[in-house]
């Protein structure tokens, strides 16, 4: 069985982009996931629809492969594949494209299905995967470790709002991109492109949490945690050029 794979043209816009003109890793990911839940949407998988069965999708962890960042007012392909799952996690692959068709972004990713009332992961159905045409597999894919950090370089306290909690009734997980480049120096972010990032959430935050950000930089390689209290809820190392 072959995942199918889902597509959209979209176009970069203006409030999409940083200072340089390049689409900002947050905007970025909102894009990707707005195309698979627009898949999602067709088959009644969305956030919505599985709110209402009392379940949500979670993202626990990204790798991220950056040839070029997409520009203002650039032409691109988002599509989208769920390509495998097993008892407790979901595979789903995104690729940005130019309209050529050469690849600027590839983002792996793996998701879990949570029981809305209790907060735990709940069992993968196979019912869901289905409608995607995804392949069940007996064993996990790899993805990079991220060892747990403790480093307190960096310090910048986060204000969770309103406004940063999703339908999952939990901290979005596209803001974790702004909060960890805000700890960096704008003229190190203006001459450096992200070549890879590898970000795993550990434990989601909540509205009247109270985390702070740390980051250590060591040549072209970054360190990022977000820690609330002694529980790290987020652990990313970004590489540099």
């Amino acid at each position: 069985m072959t995942a199918d794979i889902y597509e959209e043209v979209h176009n970069v816009p203006f409030f999409f982009t940083n200072s340089n003109g390049e689409m900002s890793l947050s905007a970025l990911l909102n894009s990707v996931l707005l195309v698979s839940e627009n898949q999602l949407v067709k088959l009644n998988l969305d956030g919505e629809s599985m709110l209402t069965n009392g379940f949500g999708w979670v993202v626990t962890q990204y790798h991220i492969d950056i040839t070029k960042m997409p520009k203002i007012n650039e032409q691109i392909k988002i599509s989208t594949q769920a390509k495998s799952y097993n008892k407790f996690f979901c595979y789903r692959d995104f690729w940005i494209k130019d309209m050529d068709d050469n690849v600027l972004v590839k983002i792996e990713s793996i998701f879990v299905l949570i029981d809305i009332k209790d907060r735990s992961i709940a069992k993968v159905k196979d019912e869901y995967m289905n409608k995607l045409g995804s392949e069940k597999v007996a064993r996990p894919e790899k993805f990079p470790r991220l060892k747990k950090t403790d480093f307190k370089d960096n310090e910048q306290k986060i204000h969770i709002g309103y406004y940063n909690i999703d339908i999952n009734q939990h901290v979005n997980n596209s803001y974790y991109f702004d909060w960890i480049l805000d700890n960096m120096e704008m003229d190190f972010l203006k001459t450096h492109q992200v070549k890879t990032l590898d970000i795993k959430y550990e434990q989601e935050l909540t509205y009247g949490d109270n985390p702070s950000s740390y980051m250590k930089l060591e040549d072209d390689i970054s360190y990022h945690r977000i820690q609330n209290g002694d529980k790290n809820n987020m652990e990313a190392m970004i590489k540099w050029q």
